[in-house]
């Protein structure tokens, strides 16, 4: 019987089309950022840094950053009740487990249309 329920579950929550993975949720262009996101090299370490705009902007949006076969992705899943406006904000890119990605140059910002856009670096020492 508890057999039964189980693959019952399983075969909703596939056939519901569940995924643990977010999707890209806003476009880069309609986000008003004070900092466009950049990613940032200290040493060893890769950042993504970004700043929202102050007034007018949209509410902070999650950024999530998936790490690919041959790439990682970045990009806003979805807003937060509290803005953080004028905050920087820096994404340890090793949390993600895509520092390779970026120190080889290959994180990307993707939006909900499925377009990609290159993400600048710099370093910092």
């Amino acid at each position: 019987m508890n057999r039964f329920v189980f693959l019952c579950a399983g075969a909703a929550l596939l056939w519901c089309g569940c995924s643990t993975i977010p999707v890209p949720s806003r476009a880069y262009e309609a986000n008003l950022f004070a900092v466009a996101p950049v990613i940032v090299q200290r040493g060893a370490n890769y950042y993504l840094r970004y700043r929202m705009a102050g007034v007018g902007s949209p509410p902070r949006m999650i950024v999530h950053v998936h790490a690919e076969q041959t790439k990682a992705v970045a990009y806003f899943t979805a807003p937060v009740s509290w803005p953080e406006w004028g905050a920087t904000i820096e994404l340890p890119l090793a949390a993600y487990r895509a520092t390779e990605f970026a120190r080889d140059g290959r994180l990307v910002w993707r939006n909900p249309d499925g377009t990609e856009l290159p993400i600048r670096q710099v370093t910092e020492e």
